[in-house]
């Protein structure tokens, strides 16, 4: 019975992430963001259905034993990236590929609990009148899915604030992961990333997704309840 509902996870995981993995294009006056593609994958209206139940039940899981302590990994470039709003020629800000991000995540097997932090968004922000600078405010984390050793899938909200001179936006980043054990140290994690963001002045929207990346990287074992800089402790 574990194995089938490893199975129907790793299935529901698929369909949560197909819609961001398969993302390949940009807007064609986005500022010279130009797409980055990858993989796709699609699943049957069935399947999704019979997933999406299973993680709407919202079960308690157990505690990934493997995964314990804290691990750390850098992204450079992410897997696919695609702005979803246009930006008009007079806009504050504009959106770049790419920013180079580190992460971090936690498993505490004491408290049964996990925290995940990213020091910056997946994006370069320009203007042509300031310098802008992405601060991250704090975050939250909920484990979905656990094999009991070496799988998890999680999904984490993370706030950032973005100043230009004397303004500030709000960007909220939702991260659904996924995580397997390699080795001694290692672990290979999964991210897909759907950002919104607020204050339509400077960001040229009010509450709707911005954008959407898919990011893949090798986490490496580090010191217990360290976190990253800008990130939860």
């Amino acid at each position: 019975m574990t194995g089938l509902l490893h199975t129907l996870f790793l299935i529901a995981l698929t369909v949560l992430l197909a819609g961001l993995s398969g993302c390949a294009t940009t807007e064609s006056n986005s500022s010279g963001l130009t797409g980055i593609e990858g993989p796709s994958n699609q699943e049957s209206p069935d399947e999704a259905a019979a997933v999406q139940s299973f993680i709407k039940s919202a079960r308690p899981q157990p505690f990934p034993d493997l995964l314990d302590g804290c691990w750390k990994g850098s992204v450079a470039k992410p897997d696919s990236l695609t702005r979803l709003l246009r930006a008009p020629p007079d806009a504050i800000l504009s959106l770049d590929c790419c920013a180079r991000v580190d992460y971090a995540l936690c498993f505490d097997r004491a408290s049964g609990t996990e925290s995940f932090s990213a020091s910056t968004l997946g994006f370069r922000l320009i203007s042509q009148w300031f310098s802008p600078t992405v601060v991250p405010m704090d975050s939250q984390i909920d484990l979905l899915y656990s094999s009991g050793d070496n799988f998890a899938a999680l999904r984490s909200v993370g706030h950032y604030e973005v100043h230009c001179g004397l303004m500030a936006a709000k960007v909220s980043s939702q991260t659904d992961l996924r995580v397997t054990y390699l080795a001694s140290g290692k672990m290979d994690v999964e991210g897909a990333v759907k950002d919104l963001c607020s204050d339509s002045r400077i960001l040229n929207c009010e509450g709707q997704p911005w954008a959407e990346s898919t990011w893949h990287a090798e986490f490496i074992k580090d010191l217990p309840g360290r976190a990253i800089a800008g990130g939860p402790e």
